[in-house]
């Protein structure tokens, strides 16, 4: 028999493989194939009912949605709660857009604060000089971790998936994000300490190269 599944959390063809592998596992299988564009799998299987329920499992398992699209016909009360495919297409949209709008509104000031002295671009007037220096390092530490929060999908998806050792793109921004963060963080801190002393090597030590 075929059944089709509507398919949630795939971000990557990494995800699409998981989801694949993790069906076509599952005995009574015949085969799996699964449409990352579409958020769908087409199963063909043993026509038992026990199969379908083993391949939910073992998808949910890998950290991601599967439901049949025959139980949306009003089989059973779970399908009753079950959001439209195209509506789910749509809210993913929305959010993605909200993502962007609020990552540009906060990661522009944070990009002019970082590279706008190194392009030319004038330097805010609290900013400038080294009194205003810390006060700059800690606004930009702010703008980045609001943008962060903004996309902390990322991280809560890329970490589960690393946790299953089945990790995706999600994982890779996530892990690559979170080390630049916390670098940041131990450099502003060593700033800190560095002019708390009026050390000003300690200082160039901490903002590179340029400050020698």
């Amino acid at each position: 028999m075929r059944e089709t599944f509507d398919i949630t959390g795939m971000t990557c063809a990494a995800c699409e493989a998981r989801v694949q592998r993790s069906a076509s596992c599952v005995a009574g299988v015949t085969s799996a194939n699964v449409n990352l564009l579409k958020n769908s799998m087409v199963l063909e299987y043993d026509g038992r009912p026990e199969t379908i329920e083993a391949v939910e499992t073992a998808i949910g398992s890998a950290g991601y949605g599967a439901v049949p699209r025959a139980s949306r016909n009003g089989a059973s009360d779970r399908a009753s709660a079950i959001v439209d495919p195209r509506k789910g297409a749509q809210k993913a949209i929305r959010e993605k857009r909200d993502q962007l709008v609020w990552s540009l509104a906060l990661g522009v000031p944070l990009f002019y604060l970082a590279m706008g002295p190194m392009l030319g671009l004038p330097e805010p007037p609290a900013f400038a000089g080294v009194g205003g220096m810390m006060a700059s390092a800690i606004t930009q530490l702010l703008l980045a971790t609001a943008v962060l929060f903004v996309n902390r999908h990322y991280f809560i998806s890329g970490l589960k998936t690393l946790v299953r050792l089945s990790p995706n793109m999600d994982s890779l921004i996530a892990i690559g994000s979170a080390a630049s963060y916390a670098f940041s963080l131990a450099g502003i801190y060593q700033m800190a300490f560095a002019l708390g002393v009026m050390d000003m090597t300690g200082r160039a030590r901490c903002d590179g190269p340029s400050l020698l």
